[in-house]
């Protein structure tokens, strides 16, 4: 009967260095899932407080800036909205890929024994096994470009003076981007998958797998890291520019020689367009954090059915004579 402690006790200590794994894969989902929910609680919390103190700015002037409090509120909002779900995404990627390194700690062990099983019995790796799927590369986020071309409505509304539609803005997406179960139909549809489901594969093709699948996993994260970080600049700016235009336009406005009827329309129309325009970067910003739910739910699918399909060639391998 082949013996894995002889093997393992062979080898240095340093290679064997034990690492605690996490008690299940559901734990690292939930652990985004729950800090993204808090994280979003307290910005609500931290934009009531803000608001509040403006509107007593406002009563203790005995003045009504309502236009002006629309730009400050939004403004006040997109931010706090933004840097809570941005961060919060940033700073999660690192550990995920950490985290789900140390959760298959057992399956890199296991993975080391029957490689040195292979090299003595290389027939033993030509044994077919099915999984439910192994891959987690699938469709990715908007571009900088298709961003910009989202917000275009917007300006040209303004000049046209044409009132914006709720949804006009993110509706210039793909459907995909415009729901959260458009995302996750389109996602779990575009797996780029490693091993089919349901596709037989030689074991050694699994097994030979695992560095390679590591590296291309802390590869993607490292780079939706970056994309989230360049989303939220990128919408951010874009806010911030048309807030300075909407409120410049406003004063302008001001200074025109018409009814005030007539600029009371002009200036419900511009509000009612920066309020649209605010609503959908903040609906464009939570779309990334559902994009990164669904990307995390896909990726910890992919290594639940590797680890299953690896036990599974372990334990076969452990009866062999």
């Amino acid at each position: 009967m082949f013996n894995p402690l002889s093997i393992v006790l062979n080898e240095s200590s340093s290679i064997r260095e034990y690492i605690q794994e996490a008690s299940s894969v559901k734990d690292i989902y939930n652990d985004n899932v729950e800090k993204l929910s808090s994280a979003v609680v307290d910005a609500h919390e931290t934009f009531l407080n803000v608001q509040r103190k403006i509107m007593e700015k406002i009563r203790g002037k005995k003045v009504i800036l309502k236009d002006l409090t629309v730009s400050q509120l939004a403004s006040r909002k997109l931010h706090i909205f933004s840097g809570a779900v941005s961060d919060i995404l940033q700073s999660k990627v690192t550990d995920n890929s950490k985290t789900l390194l140390k959760y298959i700690k057992k399956t890199q062990d296991q993975i080391f024994i029957i490689k040195k099983m292979y090299k003595k019995s290389p027939v033993l790796g030509k044994e077919l096994y099915a999984s439910k799927g192994v891959g987690f590369k699938t469709t990715t986020l908007p571009t900088q470009e298709e961003y910009i071309k989202a917000i275009t409505p917007y300006k040209k509304a303004w000049k046209e003076l044409d009132p914006l539609q709720d949804d006009e803005l993110f509706q210039k997406f793909n459907k995909p981007y415009r729901s959260r179960e458009n995302l996750m139909e389109d996602m779990f549809e575009h797996i780029d998958y490693y091993f089919k489901p349901d596709t037989n594969y030689q074991a050694k093709e699994y097994v030979d797998l695992y560095d390679d699948m590591n590296k291309d996993m802390m590869t993607m994260l490292s780079e939706h890291k970056k994309r989230y970080g360049e989303i939220r600049r990128l919408l951010t700016d874009i806010h911030d520019q048309c807030t300075k235009e909407y409120n410049e336009d406003l004063q302008v406005l001001e200074k025109f020689k018409a009814s005030k009827e007539e600029k009371d329309a002009i200036t419900s129309v511009a509000t009612h367009n920066y309020k649209i325009l605010s609503d959908s970067i903040m609906f464009m910003i939570d779309m990334v954090s559902v994009f990164h739910r669904i990307q995390l739910q896909i990726l910890c699918m992919s290594y639940e059915n590797y680890r299953t399909v690896i036990q599974l060639i372990y334990d076969d391998l452990m009866v062999v004579d």
